[in-house]
């Protein structure tokens, strides 16, 4: 199952693909990427317009 697939990602401390599915929280995420929050000020500097966000990136990112 997916949830047995996420779970043993976590066990391992493996990094999600950005493009597939994955349940990792906000919060994990910043764990997982310690600098997590340097690559949000980048990409709010360079899309201030959020046209290439959207709500699982935001999500993702704690943003909503």
């Amino acid at each position: 199952s997916m949830k047995l697939f996420f779970d043993v990602m976590k066990k391992f401390h493996a990094r999600p693909n950005w493009g597939k599915l994955s349940d990792f929280s906000s919060k994990e995420l910043h764990k997982i990427y310690p600098r997590l929050n340097d690559f949000i000020a980048v990409k709010n500097k360079l899309d201030p317009g959020n046209l290439f966000s959207n709500l699982w990136v935001d999500k993702w990112f704690g943003l909503k």
